[in-house]
């Protein structure tokens, strides 16, 4: 079975962090009008991705991952070449998170914003508000959960498609979602390079070996 461990940092209400081992194994894009599985290797938790397209189409999603003690809310990013479809994309996923039942109250009071910045010209910033997603509780009853509670070994990408820019690497992109009503942010960088990018400027031969370079007594 193929899987992803999800490590978040989840903080409470009160602020209080804990980072749990997560197994996934499937991730399903779900939005109003259609639920696709995106293969699980796919997703990562890098700061960085080289992509092979130009131009890069980045779709930030919020992200509903099943857990012990209730879903947890998280950010991510869909990463795709302009025109290509979505289950060809990387998901690159925040290691922060939050409770969603510590949202239950006041989901549709977030702000969400996207910063992009290119390697030449202006920052482009686009914001959005929750109001406009889809209810959480919707999107779970689509994907087989109920109320506040997912399968095990899902994680469900949501996306904010009114959020999606357009970039060329390399580029740096910014997803941020606030939370005013409890005072915390989540933040998540996201640094594109060219898939072509060499950051040496002369590839050296390697100089060590690993491992023992003499015989080694064997015991079984």
């Amino acid at each position: 079975m193929t899987t992803f461990l999800y490590k978040p940092h989840v903080m409470n209400a009160r602020k209080e962090v804990t980072t749990p081992d997560i197994i996934i194994d499937q991730l399903i894009i779900v939005d109003e009008s259609a639920i696709e599985r995106l293969p699980i290797q796919r997703v990562n938790s890098h700061e960085s991705l080289q992509s092979a397209f130009d131009p890069i189409k980045l779709t930030p999603v919020y992200l509903l991952t099943a857990v012990g003690g209730g879903v947890l809310f998280g950010s991510g990013v869909l990463v795709c070449g302009v025109g290509q479809a979505r289950v060809t994309a990387d998901c690159a996923v925040s290691r922060q998170a939050w409770r969603l039942r510590h949202l239950a109250d006041h989901f549709d009071k977030l702000r969400l914003a996207v910063q992009l910045e290119q390697s030449t010209g202006r920052p482009q910033r686009v914001e959005q508000h929750s109001a406009s997603l889809p209810e959480p509780k919707e999107l779970l009853q689509r994907a087989g959960g109920h109320d506040e509670d997912l399968p095990r070994g899902l994680m469900l990408a949501c996306p904010c498609s009114d959020l999606t820019v357009d970039a060329s690497a390399p580029a740096s992109c910014e997803f941020l979602v606030e939370d005013t009503r409890l005072d915390r942010r989540l933040k998540q960088e996201l640094h594109l390079v060219p898939a072509d990018f060499d950051s040496w400027t002369e590839r050296p031969l390697p100089r060590y070996t690993v491992g023992p370079v003499d015989e080694v007594e064997h015991y079984i």
